[in-house]
């Protein structure tokens, strides 16, 4: 999560750096006579900074001071003239060299400028011209400021969502255990109300003689436990409940992958989960497939069975929780799901289903 949200915060820090006035080689000229207000509001253990150099907090709070000029040194760095009354008819100019082609004002406010006022000669009508150049400039100066804050904004709505996001799987399951595609149907269930203790998730069914039925997902609903096959395909699918091989076809045919029959998989899980449970408890098979597939001529549908894509997992799920009549549970079945969940944190017991999966497969 933290290599996720590194880079977003470290941008947001940026972001938040540009929102100070910002003068640099191309626009110094235009805040030369700009008068600036020193914060009254300055937070704890801060500095007013021009550039890197710090001025006294205690010294400046509040004051107002002028920009009375604004060179740049032989290198191209910023030297800032700042003309400061602190006393009655005293004032102060101090020589601020930045060392840098770019300096941030940091807690002292650029004040906007007066009105001008309506001018006849000729004198005050180059006054008003030069006036009106520095209003646009400064108009021209806030108008990325506002573009930065609505981007922050963004940043931290979306960054929020995330953590909350990923706080919801988290409740259910290890955010690195089984496929994204799995963790990704959590988050649907757990968007559409469904409780932590609802979801069971990388159930591991003991069969005995060190072998194991392992199931994707499992919800405990009021009608009967739906148990979820996810699959992550693309291209067309070609199946039907009779065939042991389905057909994956890829670049318009001239590519075809076979792979074991979902909906034979996930009748052999429901059927290993009814024998561990003890009870002849109603049982939904739901097979959601991920990925850019398109399913051709699926056929012979058994009954409590279906197929559908992520799109549409949360639509045939509410189709079975509104049409089939509710149950009562035992009370030991929630307990047996729990111990097949921590089944899979143990690593024997995975390496051990892993072998058994590919001696099957060299048998076949």
């Amino acid at each position: 999560m933290l290599k996720k949200i590194i880079f977003p915060l470290l941008f947001l820090c940026f972001s938040i750096t540009l929102c100070a006035t910002t003068i640099n080689t191309s626009n110094y000229k235009t805040f030369i006579g700009e008068k600036v207000k020193f914060s009254e509001t300055i937070p704890d253990k801060q500095y007013y900074k021009i550039g890197r150099k710090k001025l006294s907090t205690k010294k400046y709070k509040g004051k107002i001071s002028l920009l009375s000029n604004i060179e740049l040194d032989k290198k191209g760095n910023i030297i800032v003239f700042l003309t400061t009354s602190f006393e009655k008819n005293k004032e102060k100019t101090i020589k601020i060299k930045t060392k840098s082609k770019e300096v941030v004002l940091q807690n002292i406010s650029i004040l906007p400028p007066p009105r001008p006022k309506r001018a006849t000669s000729s004198k005050a009508s180059n006054f008003s011209h030069k006036q009106s150049e520095r209003d646009s400039s400064y108009q021209n100066d806030k108008r990325p400021t506002f573009i930065v804050i609505v981007f922050i904004a963004f940043i931290v709505i979306w960054l929020k969502s995330l953590i909350k996001d990923r706080t919801l799987v988290a409740e259910v399951t290890n955010t690195d255990r089984g496929e994204k595609s799995e963790r990704d149907l959590i988050l649907k269930l757990r968007h559409a109300g469904f409780s932590s203790e609802e979801i069971f998730h990388d159930l591991y069914i003991p069969l005995g003689n060190n072998h194991f039925s392992q199931i994707d997902l499992v919800l405990v609903s009021n009608v009967g436990l739906i148990v979820f096959e996810v699959k992550d395909y693309s291209g067309w699918l070609f199946g039907n409940e009779t065939q042991r091989q389905w057909t994956q076809v890829l670049n318009y045919g001239r590519e075809k992958h076979r792979f074991y029959n979902p909906i034979m998989q996930n009748a052999q899980h429901i059927r290993h989960l009814k024998s561990y449970l003890g009870q002849n408890i109603p049982c939904f098979s739901v097979i959601v497939f991920y990925g850019n597939c398109e399913l051709k001529n699926i056929s012979f549908m058994p009954q409590n069975t279906y197929l559908t894509t992520k799109r549409h997992a949360m639509r045939v799920i509410n189709k079975i929780l509104a049409t089939e009549p509710p149950i009562t549970y035992a009370k030991h079945i929630i307990p047996l799901l729990q111990n097949a969940v921590y089944n899979g944190n143990n690593p024997n017991i995975r390496q051990q289903h892993i072998y058994n999966i590919y001696n099957r497969l060299d048998k076949d």
